[in-house]
């Protein structure tokens, strides 16, 4: 375990609602070079519960990625159609999964395709179902990688250390869920918290999410670039909205709940992000750094896999 910071800042707490947060005075076409708000495409690391498919579903239907790549990782459970129809032709997930920290850096360090012009379209790399998605303003692929339960933790960390956003997503959290604090861990101890947004739903108990953000917070190692006696603030935002849908089958009307991404919201969320960014006067990482070793050590706690993942 990490040594302890020897002075942990107050952290305060920014709970407006994206309502309140100014939109972006301008939109323009994404290119290669410049985003929907004209800065240089962003590198936002996206993490949640693996579990949690619709809100993954809603993130990436939001505006996310009309302001940069979007990285997240998958486990065996989020294989897409394609994916699983390769397993089941091999009846193994060796040929899939990533299993080292070198395969993982070479594909991360791969060129990255350049933004889409289509305002519809599907993504078909991130999960099991494929999500419509609609940007008028065109928008960059997320880049997913999925990876084996050996090498998580060691590939989280070096998501991170070179992310200009990170986003995760606490939706759904219960005590059991030991993969998720531990990124909420390695977020405190290694991402300086302007660059951090923690999302949560209207049935979120946001006590319970803010209880463990400060467990965390008390915890911060000693390397942290939180660390020191100036107060931060931690943004927590709620978003998405839960929309009633009937259906009818033969004299039978069932009704459901379907969570709807506003893209209002995370453009909002994404344009206020960098204002924070531009006033705490952080140096953007670089993508392009080659790995350090730290990120490429064996931090295995568990028997290699297997395929399934540890609770998140």
């Amino acid at each position: 375990m990490a040594q302890r910071a020897s002075q942990i800042p107050a952290l305060g707490w920014d709970e407006r609602r994206p309502w309140k947060v100014a939109r972006p005075s301008r939109l323009q076409r994404v290119t290669a070079t410049r985003n929907v708000v004209g800065t240089r495409p962003l590198s936002i690391v996206y993490l949640r519960l693996f579990d949690n498919q619709p809100r993954a579903r809603t993130f990436l239907q939001g505006a996310w990625r009309e302001f940069g790549y979007v990285y997240l990782l998958r486990s065996a459970s989020s294989v897409t159609p394609a994916e699983f129809r390769q397993y089941k032709r091999s009846r193994s997930f060796a040929g899939l999964l990533i299993q080292s920290m070198e395969q993982f850096s070479a594909k991360f360090y791969r060129p990255v395709a350049g933004p889409s012009r289509a305002r519809w379209h599907t993504l078909k790399n991130v999960g099991p179902q494929t999500v419509w998605v609609r940007d008028w303003h065109g928008s960059y692929p997320p880049r997913t990688f999925l990876c084996d339960n050996s090498i998580w933790r060691p590939a989280v960390n070096m998501l991170l250390d070179r992310a200009d956003l990170v986003v995760l997503d606490l939706s759904g959290l219960m005590p059991g869920n030991e993969g998720t604090r531990y990124e909420l861990q390695q977020i405190v101890n290694r991402v300086p918290i302007e660059r951090v947004i923690f999302l949560a739903d209207r049935r979120s108990d946001r006590n319970y999410l803010r209880a463990e953000i400060r467990h965390a917070w008390d915890g911060m190692a000693f390397h942290s670039p939180n660390a020191g006696a100036r107060a931060r603030v931690a943004r927590l935002a709620v978003t998405d909205s839960y929309r009633q849908m009937q259906q009818q089958q033969g004299e039978s009307t069932y009704i459901y709940y379907r969570l709807v991404a506003r893209r209002w919201q995370s453009r909002r969320l994404a344009t206020d992000a960098l204002r924070r960014l531009a006033a705490s006067g952080l140096p953007r990482p670089q993508p392009g750094r080659p790995p350090s070793p730290a990120d490429t050590l064996p931090i295995v706690t568990s028997p290699p896999l297997s395929g399934t993942p540890q609770p998140r």
